[in-house]
């Protein structure tokens, strides 16, 4: 009688995951999801390096020192 009223209460009769292999499985996961978030990252970066440099060539040059400013050395 016993055993049936506890067997709802522990997952009918399923057995549950150790300390260590929630911890492996715990673990393990994060260390997907950080080389996931890293794969995903890498190519951001690059498009934000090349945006950054694309933004540079279009700033307007300063002219160089108009004709006549500059001296005759």
């Amino acid at each position: 009688m016993r055993s049936a009223t506890n067997a709802g209460a522990a997952g009918g009769g399923a057995t549950t995951l150790g300390p260590r292999a929630s911890l492996l499985m715990s673990l393990s996961l994060a260390l997907l999801l950080g080389a996931l978030s890293m794969l995903v990252m890498f190519p951001a970066a690059e498009q934000l390096r090349s945006l950054r440099a694309a933004s540079g060539l279009r700033r307007p040059c300063t002219p160089a020192a108009p004709a006549w400013r500059v001296s005759a050395r």
